[in-house]
């Protein structure tokens, strides 16, 4: 029983880990697109890109 017990804690230990880590990857995509969509919209909020001219 105490197997067991020890293998059910490490398999929700392994669960648990991976949807933290994709919760994190998941916010860090959206936050990249929103960025994204804010720079194609010309948002003030970011810096603007400008070209040099000679």
């Amino acid at each position: 029983m105490q197997t067991w017990h020890r293998a059910i804690e490490s398999l929700f230990v392994i669960y648990a880990a991976a949807r933290a880590a994709k919760s994190l990857r998941d916010a860090q995509e959206k936050s990249q697109l929103e960025r994204l969509r804010q720079m194609a919209h010309g948002s003030p909020t970011l810096p603007a890109f400008r070209t040099q001219r000679a």
